[in-house]
Formats: C-alpha cells, structure tokens, sequence
C-alpha cells in the first residue's frame, strides 16, 4: 500500500470507535436501500396481480413496511452523516495541531525561505479538504460497493441475461471515468499552488500596506494581485472543463444504457418472458449501479484534491528542523553565566559567503559587554547563535562550559532574555502582551515590570490603562512604545542572560536615558549584551567589541577604543554626526544663525 495513504490511516487509530459506528451505519443504511425496490416489486408483481388472498391487507402491510423501512434509512443516514462530519472536523483539528507545533519548533533558517501565506494556506485550505477526505472516503468506498454488488446480485438472480447486457457496459463508464480523473488530478495540485500563491500575496500586501500607501503604489499592489489572481481562475476553469467533460460524458453513457435497457426489456415484456414488474425492478435498481460509479468518480476527484492536501502537510510535518534537541540533551545550569563563542564561523547556507568568520570571544560572569560594527558585519547573527536561533557553522557556544547544541531548548531559552529590534506584539492587551514574557506573573510583577521599561504613567494615562487593545502587531502605539512594551516583557522574565539587539533604537532621547538606567541596574549580576547603532548608548559598557568583515576587528573600553584611533574611533565619528542631527530633529530646538 501507498505509504502516504499508509500514514493517513493513522489518523484513524485514536478514533477506531467513532469510524466502525459511522461505517456500520453507512452500511446498514445502503443494505437498508437496497430492500425498497424488493418490496416495490413484490406489490407491483404479486399484490397488484392479485396472486395473494388479501391483496389490500398485503398492500397495507407493504406500505407500511416501505415507510418503516424509510424511517431506519434516514436515522442510520443521520448517524452516519453528522457523526462522520464530525469524525473528518476532528482529524482535520489534529493534524492542525500538528502543523502549528510543527512550525513553531522551525528554526528562522526555515522561515527565511518560506512565506507565510503559503503556510496559512497548507494549514487551512489544505486541511480542510484533508477532512472532507477523511470523513468520505471510507464510507463511499463501503456503501457504493455494497449497492453496486448488491444490486448485481439481487438483478442476476431475476434475469441473468439481461444483468450481464448491462454490465457489458460498464468498462465504457470506468474508463472515462479513469482518463477523466487522471487529467485532473495535475490540475488539483496546481489549483492548490495557485491558491497557496494568493495567500502569500494577500499576506504580503497587507502587511506592508503603509509602506504601499507611503509610495503611492497601489496600482503595482493590485498587478502583483491580478496576476496571481488570474493565474488561479485559468487553471480552476481548465479543472471545471475537465470535470464538465466527465461528467457529460458519465452521463451520456448512463442515458444510452436506460435506452438499452428499455428497449431490451421491452423486446421480451412483449415476447412474454419478462413480466412488466421486473422492468420496473430495473429501472430502480439500474440507478444502484450507476450511481456508485458517479459518486466513486466524484469521491476519486476528492481523494486526489485531499490526498494532495495531506501531501503538502506531510511536506511541513517531514521538513528537518535544523535546531532541534540532541538525543540525551541535558537541562541548561547557569551557574555564573559565562558566555564562550569559541572559534565560531557561520553562513547561511553552504553556498554563501561566512557571516562570522572564527569569531573567539568570552562574555564574563556580570559583564557588560557591548557589539558594535557596520550594519550587515554580523552582529544581530553572533547574538542569535547564543539561543540557537540559529547553529554555528563552525566552533561551538558555550554558557559555562556547556555546549548550547547539547543542552535542550526550552532550558536554553528560558534562561535568556532577547529583545530585537523588529519588536512584535500580539493582538492584544498591553498588560497581556508584558505578561507573555512570564505567563504566570502576577498583574502586580506587570506593572512593577512596565515601570522599570520608563512604561507604566503612559499605560495608566490611556482610558482603559492596561487592558487597551494594541492592534494588529502593535499599530496603535509609537514604535517607541512598542520597544518599552518589549523591553518591560524582559524586565518580567528576568532572565539570567541577557542580549538587547538594538532594543532603544525607537526610543527618544528622554525615554532611552530612562530604559538604558533601567538596563544597567538589571544587568547587575548579569551577563549581557547589547548590540547598538548608536555608540553613546554603549560608553559605559564593561567592554566593547568591535566587527568588521565577519572577525573582532578591536576590543576593550570606549575610551581605550577613542584613543586608537581604528575602526571604533572612526564610527564613533559618525555616530555623533547621526545624533547630532537627530536632536535637531526634535520638537523644541532651533537653529540661530552666528
């Protein structure tokens, strides 16, 4: 058997109760069904001919054998129908489950190449038509087969002959539904491309409609769009061709087996071998054995749309996560915090150039120790190899003589504290977005939190204080706000090591002097470090580091660097030119001419 299919039923095991009683009832209701044209022809044949001694009393009896017959028919109907729902709903929100879990334990490497549109689609169009699938396929494959044998059965035993007439007509109906479904099959798995490239597309354009409004380039939006948008409706209207086609095509030769059929049963109903009630018997039987060829045609075009579906999950599920835990990974135990990158190389991929080449440099128990450099030298990425965002291409991390790769993740991360610059807050509350960086913290350990981050009087200002709603990712603060709103989720966590990767470059002035004293006094104990563009912000630090072209260009003091006269001297410079500018940016200051 297909291992993929092998790997969907078992998603079945945890449910095997609920299946076996959607099945049973599946089943009894086709058996159920296959009993009406039987009575049906015992009224037409031996009531209404009179060949019983009470013809009304077998017709009553017949009647209401019929009704009772339809009453069992439509509750086993229900409880196949709504359970089986259900039972497909529920398989779906597993492997949903999955999914997420899956993706949030990707490293940055795996969304760096993925977008996220794409992977909303996999998770939701792709997963539903999983669902349906799951619900469908077993129960068609159960009752179109028993009706369609069943009603061959039941018909070669009234007239043989005339049963295999019509049988000689159902390789024609399976071959055009077997080229039908082979055609579309390709196009099932392109529609779902299709799809999957609108959404990244929606994603993307939404997520950057300031910057779409700020340039004006709402008609360059709307041709990105219009293409993908376009490409989808061509390749859905090439598969509802195809389907049109089949379908056409089922049906014509069902029409012409019905005209077979009366014709043939007409020729004996006059030559006196075929009584009229068994014609009528095979008019409703013949709709038995067509049937179950259009549903399984039907359910072959929902198996390819869902078996893609689970395909393209499977490729999410059976992507190797680069950072993942070692096979006897240990708790992290900081004792004092030492932090060693010890000859540490790293690029992106193997064809790229190195980011960090041979990097040796150790952060002290309680040191402060700063990252300085030109933007793109690689500092952002030394500082994301200390939690394994991502891992060394060479040489090893080490947290008091503990390789990172050997300790397990949630020890690791839970004893860092990390604050980017590209700060993210949820849709949320302020007070639920400062308490995600200790979910268990009390709303007093909140504020205490907020006020260290030079936070808590703006919060208490606003109408609903804490519980104010921040909008998507935070649109409805500053970017200022925002960064103290992920500076007071650190201040919470209260990490024993901690990295600032540019965390006040949206600050003012004022709220930056604030932030930077509360930094100070919480990295007392504390290894840290703190990545800056902006080099006054970093003068007090313990030590400086300097990159330049992937290795440690200098190190040591600002004011050791200062007197050098190298790399550090020279974007010292130029950071005091960029501030310079910036203060007479602010509100309040004026220019006097000499």
């Amino acid at each position: 058997m297909n291992t993929t299919i092998l790997k969907f039923i078992q998603f079945y095991k945890p449910y095997r109760k609920q299946l076996f009683t959607v099945l049973f009832c599946a089943l009894l209701s086709a058996g159920l069904s296959l009993l009406v044209p039987l009575l049906v022809r015992y009224i037409t044949h031996t009531v209404l001919e009179g060949l019983t001694p009470n013809p009304l009393q077998a017709l009553l009896l017949a009647f209401f054998a019929l009704c009772f017959l339809r009453v069992l028919i439509l509750i086993s109907e229900y409880l196949q129908d709504a359970p089986g729902h259900i039972l497909g709903a529920t398989m779906q929100r597993d492997m949903r489950a999955q999914i997420f879990e899956k993706l949030q334990h990707q490293s940055f490497h795996y969304f760096d190449e993925q977008r996220v549109g794409s992977l909303m689609s996999r998770i939701t169009n792709d997963l539903y038509a999983v669902g349906e699938l799951a619900h469908h396929l077993p129960e068609n494959i159960l009752v179109q087969g028993l009706r369609f044998f069943g009603s061959f059965i039941i018909l070669a035993c009234i007239n043989l002959k005339l049963t295999l007439s019509i049988f000689a007509c159902m390789p024609i109906i399976l071959a055009i539904a077997w080229l039908g479904n082979k055609a579309l099959s390709k196009n099932y798995s392109r529609n779902k491309e299709r799809m999957a490239e609108i959404n990244a597309q929606i994603e993307d354009s939404l997520a950057g409609v300031k910057m779409m409004q700020s340039f004006n380039n709402y008609h360059l939006e709307k041709e990105k769009f219009d293409l993908v948008n376009n490409l989808y409706l061509k390749n859905r209207a090439r598969t509802y061709r195809l389907e049109a086609a089949l379908w056409v095509g089922m049906e014509a030769v069902t029409s012409f087996l019905l005209y077979f059929l009366l014709l043939f049963a007409g020729r004996e109903i006059l030559k006196g071998s075929l009584p009229l009630a068994d014609l009528i018997t095979y008019m409703l039987y013949l709709d038995f054995l067509v049937q179950p060829i259009h549903v399984m045609s039907y359910a072959v075009d929902q198996y390819q749309e869902g078996i893609t579906g689970f395909k393209r999950f499977l490729e999410v599920m059976e992507a190797e996560s680069e950072i993942k835990d070692c096979e006897g990974a240990k708790p992290l135990k900081v004792l004092c915090g030492e932090i060693c990158f010890d000859a540490v190389s790293f690029q992106y991929d193997k064809s790229a150039e190195m980011v960090l080449d041979n990097i040796s440099l150790t952060i002290h128990p309680g040191e402060l120790v700063a990252l300085v450099g030109a933007s793109g030298v690689g500092k952002s990425t030394l500082s994301a190899l200390i939690p394994r965002f991502y891992d060394v291409s060479g040489g090893r991390v080490c947290i008091d003589g503990q390789d990172v790769r050997e300790v397990s993740l949630d020890s690791l991360r839970a004893e860092i504290g990390f604050v980017q610059q590209e700060t993210y807050l949820f849709f949320d509350s302020i007070l639920e977005n400062i308490r995600y960086g200790r979910p268990d913290a009390s709303d007093e350990a909140v504020y205490a939190a907020a006020r260290m981050a030079g936070l808590h009087d703006f919060i208490v200002s606003l109408p609903k204080a804490y519980l104010t709603q921040v909008g998507e990712r935070g649109v409805r603060l500053s970017g200022g706000q925002r960064q103290r709103v992920s500076l007071a989720r650190l201040f919470l966590k209260n990490p024993k090591i901690m990295v600032f990767d540019e965390a006040t470059s949206s600050l003012d002035n004022e709220s930056e002097q604030h932030v930077q004293r509360s930094i100070h006094a919480l990295a007392k104990g504390r290894s840290t470090l703190i990545i800056a563009h902006r080099l006054s912000t970093v003068e007090h630090a313990d030590r400086i580091i300097v990159l330049d072209k992937g290795r440690i260009a200098e190190e040591g003091k600002h004011s050791e660097l200062v007197i050098r006269n190298g790399v550090y001297a020279r974007l010292y410079k130029l950071s005091k030119r960029e501030e310079i500018f910036v203060d007479l940016a602010q509100p309040g200051v004026q220019l006097t001419s000499s």
